[in-house]
């Protein structure tokens, strides 16, 4: 049988736009215009490289080691950065080879032609955050499910981003919609959860306390709802980079309030996690209004809805439009598939699982990474894909 040749072309052409989108955008990487997130992945990754065990718990240990390995081949952040380009430009072929896998082959490299050129993707590929690995990883399981060794996928991708530890659930979702064995649905999650056991071990034992992936739940939960984020409203401001960008209610924030300045600094990490785990909850019940508006925010502002800066032409031009577009579609191929969806749960599935997570944590757009391959299948599919009726059930392909 003849080989497909798009993947590799879609992986060379997702190369070649990255690369392009990294010499327009962002081809100075200096430490000095790093997110904070950026940093400590950086940091962790050269104490692995130095041969350090002590290492932090706010992340666990996927992107650290990968970066440590690129570190390891060069200082230079700007090498590093194009070797994680390498690692991402992974995303468009696995995405095009899941879609032929569901649809057909019109529909599946039209989808991954737009996620090549998609913002959200682009500009996260040029980054040093977790989801640039995390989420090819998480596409190659989708597309191998549900055999023997997706679990171990499963668990690879939450050792780079431990909020896909919360799609353990959705596992058995797609196993009764895709009328698969619940066994299968059940070896699945409990491989993935071995997958990740060493990781927690290590890091338990080091610690003198049971961590599972990472100690960053207090952290993301208080930085999305406090009293801080609440009155302070919208802010415009420089970042260091250069770019005019803007926090508030939606977004995450580190000075929380929940905490006073002594508590901040003085306490051991183990016990200001449980001091401000307890204070965000104990807030959370006392001011359920204004938990409420902060939920919603974070919700709002995932997909596009609020804050609108129209004053911040890029942000709407490659930002809200192209989002306001594949929802649409995607709105649309719901209502006209509204028979025909279960085959198709390893999709739908992504956006409610996104925006299940960003209630515990944050409404940042790079969440919004796998929901986003999600709407832009759905989007193509209204104009690609016209599945036949045979006995009144769906026939999905499965070239």
């Amino acid at each position: 049988m003849k080989r497909d040749p798009f993947p590799y072309l879609l992986y060379f052409v997702s190369v070649g736009v990255s690369l392009l989108f990294f010499y327009i955008y962002s081809s100075t990487v200096t430490w000095d215009v790093l997110d904070h997130d950026e940093i400590y992945f950086l940091q962790e990754g050269l104490k692995i490289r130095s041969g350090s065990a002590d290492l932090g718990t706010l992340r666990p240990i996927g992107h650290p080691l990968l970066l440590a390995f690129f570190l390891s081949l060069s200082d230079n952040l700007i090498h590093v950065q194009l070797m994680l380009i390498l690692v991402s430009s992974f995303s468009p072929p696995l995405f095009y080879l899941l879609m032929k896998k569901l649809t057909n082959q019109t529909c599946a490299l039209v989808a991954a032609c737009v996620l090549t050129i998609w913002p959200t993707r682009l500009f996260y590929a040029v980054s040093f955050f977790s989801q640039t690995a995390a989420f090819p990883i998480f596409l190659l399981f989708l597309l191998t499910f549900p055999r023997w060794y997706t679990g171990i996928i499963l668990g690879t991708a939450c050792l780079f981003h431990p909020s896909f530890l919360f799609f353990l659930p959705f596992v058995f979702v797609i196993t009764a919609a895709e009328k698969i064995a619940w066994k299968k649905g059940l070896s699945i999650a409990l491989t993935a959860l071995l997958t990740i056991m060493p990781w927690s071990l290590f890091i338990s034992l080091q610690k003198g306390q049971f961590i599972l992936l990472s100690t960053n739940g207090a952290s993301a939960l208080s930085g999305g709802i406090n009293p801080n984020l609440y009155q302070q409203g919208y802010q415009f401001f420089q970042t260091p980079d250069g770019r005019i960008s803007w926090r508030g209610p939606g977004l995450w924030l580190q000075t929380t309030g929940h905490l006073t300045e002594v508590e901040e600094n003085s306490l051991p990490p183990r016990e200001k996690n449980a001091l401000l785990m307890q204070r965000t909850l104990q807030w959370i019940r006392q001011h359920p209004l204004e938990t409420l508006y902060l939920e919603m925010a974070k919700w709002a502002n995932l997909w596009g809805f609020y804050p609108l800066f129209f004053s911040l032409p890029y942000r709407l031009w490659f930002g809200y439009i192209p989002l306001w577009l594949i929802e649409c579609g995607t709105l649309f191929a719901l209502i006209r598939y509204r028979k025909k969806l279960l085959p198709f749960a390893r999709l739908w599935t992504l956006p409610i699982f996104i925006s299940m997570i960003v209630l515990v944590s944050c409404g940042s757009w790079r969440y919004r990474y796998a929901a986003d391959a999600a709407l832009i299948a759905f989007s193509t599919m209204l104009f690609f894909y016209f599945p036949k009726q045979k006995k009144g059930l769906l026939c999905v392909s499965q070239s």
